[in-house]
């Protein structure tokens, strides 16, 4: 009877150890920080499929630090400063959303059209919503390695 026991304690440990993933996942993405470049839009209650989005070049880079948010809109910048406050996850988006929270522009850029902004990350991707619109899509970014020149009409801190 000893040796049935001690058997499945083992075989119950190796099943165990070998469903244990080790994958190469990233770490989640916790900070709208850097530059994120606009891919396309789907969504909202119309239910629109994903529309890739190749006649506008588009970027907004955060600076969490500063609190201020660059636009980046074929070729015409924007700055604004924002405020942030993030929410509990899994409150906004898919249950895989590992940052939410809403941004408030201090003045409106092409970021979308307002001022009022729900977003989440989910995996490597930002998902950016009008808050204040019914049936606006959703706006998506993904991160890229672009950098632009502040505008002198973002100051520092709010």
């Amino acid at each position: 009877m000893k040796k049935l026991f001690f058997s499945l304690i083992a075989f119950c440990g190796l099943t165990m150890y070998s469903c244990h993933k080790t994958g190469d996942a990233p770490p989640p993405i916790l900070s709208i920080s850097g530059t994120w470049h606009y891919i396309g839009y789907g969504g909202g209650i119309a239910g629109l499929h994903f529309q890739p989005v190749d006649t506008v070049e588009a970027y907004i880079q955060a600076d969490t630090v500063n609190m201020r948010i660059l636009s980046n809109y074929n070729g015409q910048q924007g700055c604004t400063t924002y405020t942030f406050m993030q929410t509990i996850i899994g409150c906004f988006g898919p249950p895989s959303a590992a940052f939410t929270g809403a941004v408030t522009l201090s003045n409106p850029i092409p970021m979308g059209a307002g001022t009022q902004y729900a977003i989440s990350i989910t995996h490597d991707t930002l998902v950016v919503q009008q808050a204040t619109c019914i049936d606006c899509p959703l706006l998506y970014y993904v991160p890229s390695s672009r950098h632009f020149d502040w505008c002198a009409d973002a100051p520092a801190g709010k």
